[in-house]
């Protein structure tokens, strides 16, 4: 009887043993979760709640916060930068860290895990926008600790091939496009100027975004230049502007863009005739 006493209180004694050590263990463990970051890729960035600061109990940044911050950074660049003066109606982007929609005008479209467009409106006319497009490599980011006020790298701006001075000032390139659909599924970028409401001329042109490096490729142009009323087109997915007076252009290779740092865009030629007042 008295042996059977004993083993039961050791059996108890041990259990009561390895209870204890799980929790001491387990609050370790916790410990240690806690002290590190959080870094993982997304595929999505849902407007607000994914690009702006939000309350929790994290040490580090949340892809949120960094996206937040991203957003400031931008937005401080952009100030200094000829584009303050050339995108008049583009959103504020320290509005968008704090919260604000921006509805559609402000996007994050998805190449990968990781790596995100920003497109940002610039200007809009009667028939024709402008957008700006800026490389978003979120999974290079490693998260701070919330606590510290680290500046987030100033996404590069995307410049993109325009044969035929397919753009604002006539250049064979330029940052501002008139875009009109992202095809994420083949990293697609469609653009549409129109010359006239009915759309009986304009250009239209088809670019591929690599998801790696961000550059932008120049594949196909279709375009008629002056207007006649006739054979209009207004874009639409999987439709192409056709009829008598459009020409199409392809060149015998793609056309690769490149990216630019807002901090060099004063020494390019594309905006020497902007004044910013």
């Amino acid at each position: 009887m008295i042996m059977i006493k004993r083993n039961l209180y050791y059996i108890i004694s041990n259990q009561i043993f390895i209870f204890l050590l799980a929790i001491f263990t387990n609050q370790q463990v916790l410990g240690q979760i806690e002290n590190k970051s959080v870094h993982y890729y997304r595929d999505k960035i849902q407007a607000p709640e994914d690009y702006a600061f939000v309350a929790h109990d994290s040490i580090f940044e949340t892809p949120a916060d960094i996206c937040a911050n991203t957003l400031l950074s931008l937005e401080e660049a952009i100030r200094h930068s000829a584009l303050q003066c050339e995108c008049l109606q583009r959103p504020n982007l320290q509005n968008a860290a704090f919260g604000d929609s921006l509805d559609r005008y402000l996007e994050f479209l998805p190449l990968s895990k990781g790596h995100f467009l920003i497109k940002m409106l610039c200007d809009q006319g009667a028939y024709n926008e402008t957008w700006l497009f800026f490389a978003y490599n979120e999974s290079a980011i490693i998260p701070a600790k919330s606590k510290d006020t680290v500046p987030k790298p100033v996404p590069q701006l995307l410049v993109f091939p325009t044969p035929n001075n397919n753009s604002p000032y006539k250049y064979e390139s330029s940052p501002i496009i008139f875009a009109r659909y992202f095809d994420s599924k083949n990293a697609s970028l469609y653009t549409l100027s129109k010359m006239l409401g009915d759309g009986s001329g304009g250009y239209y042109a088809e670019y591929e975004i690599n998801a790696a490096t961000f550059v932008p490729t120049f594949n196909l142009a279709i375009y008629k230049d002056f207007t006649d009323n006739l054979n209009g087109y207004d874009f639409e997915i999987d439709k192409r502007p056709h009829g008598k007076n459009w020409i199409e252009y392809k060149p015998k290779h793609p056309i690769n863009g490149t990216l630019i740092d807002l901090k060099d865009l004063k020494s390019t030629s594309i905006f020497e005739e902007i004044k910013c007042k």
